[in-house]
């Protein structure tokens, strides 16, 4: 009887010891959180005035559409050709994100850009929608991502993504798009 009383006794002071802290990390927790970041609006405007696109770039890319004319070992694999199929394109928005069609899927990203053609893609996303397409969107999207520096046509007409000397996708302007409102 003895020992069981000396048991419960330690278990009460354990449970005990335990909860407070379960409470003392919820506190600090809680006040972590409540606290903001010293410098949130700082980098928060820092953010917003970045622009990831460089000049020439910035002002020839924005609002334009591309869709690609050849893709590095591209082989046999079909790419949609219009119609019921779409067109595969990348459009840069007045602020310079990228979306567009893949093949089978939407894809998008912001695509860093520096003044001497060097060439990044960041936070790429693409659907996953299934489709006759994936072997040609798969190898685009490579493509994109292996990228490493850009070039412009000085016609504004032609850009190609390389891989240092190597022609990875080759694109030509096309019209934009308008939207069922005719904008």
């Amino acid at each position: 009887m003895k020992n069981i009383l000396i048991f419960a006794a330690i278990a009460v002071a354990c449970a005990g010891c335990a909860s407070t802290s379960e409470k003392e990390s919820a506190r600090r927790l809680k006040d972590d959180a409540a606290r903001p970041l010293q410098n949130e609006a700082a980098v928060a405007l820092a953010a917003e005035n970045a622009c990831t696109v460089e000049e020439p770039f910035k002002s020839e890319l924005a609002d334009t559409t591309w869709t690609p004319i050849f893709l590095f070992d591209q082989g046999c694999d079909p790419m949609p050709s219009g119609g019921e199929d779409g067109i595969v394109f990348i459009h840069f928005a007045k602020d310079l994100k990228v979306n567009g069609m893949s093949g089978d899927n939407l894809c998008g990203g912001d695509f860093i850009i520096g003044k001497n053609g060097s060439f990044r893609a960041a936070g790429m996303y693409s659907t996953r929608r299934m489709g006759p397409y994936s072997k040609y969107e798969y190898k685009f999207l490579q493509a994109i991502q292996k990228a490493n520096r850009i070039y412009l046509s000085s016609s504004g007409d032609t850009l190609k993504l390389m891989r240092d000397n190597e022609r990875l996708i080759e694109f030509k302007k096309i019209p934009n798009f308008k939207d069922k409102n005719g904008r």
